[in-house]
């Protein structure tokens, strides 16, 4: 009988450790609440109020830069895989594909005179952190994984 009861003991406390053992794992594998880009952007660069101010102005028309021009390249990526239906030359989807060439250029350029600004606002003791801040550009706004999406049959 005290066998039982000791290997009764001894499984609930191994089932018991071995479920703290996983809780413990899965809360460490969370990843941490990231930043947004513009909180790391004006902590690094150690904006003034003022800066914030036109930094804030500067996000509101590249957004809306950068949200016309993936209007226009998500039109054009549809239109480019509609012609593929009807299409026996590439001649249109050939059109297509340089016109998305071009406009992914003018997003690049939207973004490079965005960061361009960013380096205007900074005063001259802040241009040494604006130039460590471009080396971590693309880390700082890489893609991050979205949830999937729920498609319908």
């Amino acid at each position: 009988m005290k066998k039982n009861v000791f290997l009764t003991i001894l499984v609930l406390g191994l089932l018991a450790s071995n479920l703290l053992l996983v809780f413990l794992l899965q809360r460490d594998k969370r990843p941490p609440h990231p930043r947004e880009p513009k909180e790391v952007i004006i902590e690094r660069l150690e904006f003034d109020e003022q800066q914030v101010k036109d930094y804030e102005v500067l996000i509101r028309e590249h957004r809306s830069g950068i949200l016309k021009a993936q209007s226009n390249m998500k039109n054009l990526r549809s239109a480019l895989y509609l012609s593929l239906q009807n299409e026996t030359d590439n001649t249109r989807s050939d059109s297509l594909i340089h016109e998305i060439g071009k406009l992914q250029e003018r997003m690049e350029r939207i973004h490079t005179d965005h960061f361009r600004k960013i380096g205007e606002l900074c005063r001259p003791e802040q241009q040494k952190a604006f130039q460590a801040l471009l080396h971590d550009l693309n880390e700082l706004f890489s893609a991050k994984p979205r949830p999937p999406k729920h498609r319908r049959p």
